[in-house]
């Protein structure tokens, strides 16, 4: 959308970053032009476009870079500290992207972080945090759908997947995800829109409980309120998964 003017957001850089973004997605036939760079790019054998590698079964995996060592050492340094200064247990649970859930589905010459060696590493440099090993847990499940295909989030059933490790390593007992309530329309997310790659089956959302009596409690200021799990809003708009909150 146009944004709104004013001297603040001028003398701050935001309007001038926002009215680009708006002109750039205002661009006449945009999804056309994006779509038809796409196709040039595959016809020419490129396996990624935009940074986003075009794997099997209609996987759209976006590449990991490896980690600027100096920001990833001062956040080791930052967890660490802070896990060490409190006397409740700080629960580490990093998320593993699909490049590392499916190496086999990525092509042959991808180059891509190796997210078991980085995920070793912050172990080892953050030993006063509960180590909650998210790698294994999505491994152990990765023919279920606990991933999209065209986006870089985890599904209902990834994020439940790591909420059960989590609960388990602070010895809790995870509730059942029980059965699916409702499956919204299909969508295509992130990694299909910056690839210009709409093809396949594309995603859908996967809800859990009835929408329109699960609340959860919320406070901000002192101030405790109910406010909805789910906004069905998004049902009908391009990113579904915002859904959630």
């Amino acid at each position: 959308q146009k944004p709104e003017f004013s001297a603040e957001a001028l003398f701050l850089g935001d309007f001038t970053l926002d009215f680009e973004t708006y002109i750039t997605d205002q661009f006449p036939l945009r999804d056309g032009f994006v779509a038809l760079s796409s196709l040039t790019e595959r016809a020419l054998l490129k396996t990624d476009v935009e940074g986003v590698y075009i794997g099997s079964d209609g996987l759209l995996v976006t590449a990991l870079e490896e980690p600027n060592e100096t920001l990833l050492n001062a956040n080791m340094r930052a967890v660490e500290s802070f896990a060490v200064s409190l006397d409740i247990p700080v629960c580490l649970a990093i998320v593993p992207t699909a490049a590392g859930i499916y190496p086999e589905k990525l092509p042959a010459n991808a180059q891509t972080a190796d997210q078991t060696e980085l995920l070793g590493i912050i172990r080892e440099n953050t030993p006063s945090a509960l180590w909650v090993d998210l790698f294994d847990t999505l491994a152990a499940v990765k023919s279920e759908y606990i991933l999209f295909n065209t986006d870089h989030h985890w599904t209902s059933r990834g994020a439940y997947a790591g909420y059960a490790a989590t609960a388990q390593a602070l010895g809790l007992e995870p509730e059942p995800i029980g059965e699916t309530f409702e499956t919204l329309s299909t969508f295509y997310g992130t990694a299909a829109s910056a690839a210009g790659w709409m093809r396949g089956e594309g995603d859908t959302v996967e809800l859990y409980a009835d929408a329109e009596n699960v609340t959860v409690t919320a406070v901000e200021n002192g101030q405790s309120f109910e406010v909805p799990v789910y906004d069905l809003s998004f049902a009908d708009k391009k990113d579904k998964y915002c859904v959630f909150f």
